[in-house]
């Protein structure tokens, strides 16, 4: 999942500091892992990025690209999964999700959303924001010059690799490998720099962590 960008984190911050998390639907191969991985993937990822103070403090915008995602693939997502992601990212996971954008959605995941809504807490509806193909839209909300050019912006291709080095370079060289295993892989690329620091001016304080949410024995 990591390896296929689900999830990337983009190397600029928004104009409010916040870090962006985006999606890529379409590069789901559910022949290897299901989404289960996926979410186990978001969760490593949020894990790690909730050490730095300016994320706990800022916030995540997270970015969902459905374009050319498949009824196929869609038959792979499980109701009793998308129930167990969205109860555990807005009640357990000490995390502020400050928009939520689905962009080049096809029908059947318009008829997902009408599922899920009725779970959702309203600050989490109020921040999920449902583009379609109208991407000033998304631009009016996360401005072009740090999104890739797939989302229409004019900042670096992401190289999904990129984040799935880090996370891997992390679990080898800190206490993450006392509560996750990644899997050894060959990565050709480079390790960026996600620690940019901004200024923060409200103070606000380190949340120390207990422990792991889940027990992940593999990300793919």
């Amino acid at each position: 999942s990591l390896r296929d960008g689900n999830p990337s984190v983009l190397k600029q911050r928004d104009r409010k500091g916040r870090k962006v998390l985006t999606f890529a639907a379409a590069n789901w191969d559910t022949n290897k892992y299901s989404m289960e991985d996926v979410f186990r993937a978001m969760l490593l990822s949020l894990d790690k990025l909730l050490e730095n103070v300016e994320n706990q403090a800022l916030g995540f915008v997270v970015i969902v690209d459905w374009t050319n995602f498949t009824y196929k693939q869609s038959k792979h997502i499980s109701a009793k999964t998308l129930k167990l992601m969205i109860e555990c990212l807005q009640d357990c996971m000490p995390a502020k999700f400050k928009g939520i954008h689905f962009i080049g959605q096809p029908w059947y995941v318009d008829v997902m959303l009408k599922v899920i809504k009725p779970f959702l807490n309203e600050k989490i509806k109020r921040r999920l924001l449902v583009h379609g193909t109208n991407l000033t839209s998304l631009h009016n909300m996360v401005s072009k010059d740090i999104l890739p050019p797939d989302l229409g912006g004019e900042g670096p291709a992401i190289n999904t690799l990129d984040w799935y080095h880090y996370l891997l370079e992390s679990s080898q060289n800190s206490e993450l490998k006392k509560s996750y295993r990644l899997i050894e892989a060959t990565v050709y690329a480079k390790t960026a720099d996600w620690q940019k620091p901004v200024a923060i001016t409200n103070g606000a304080q380190k949340i120390e962590s207990n422990g792991s949410l889940v027990n992940i024995k593999q990300i793919s």
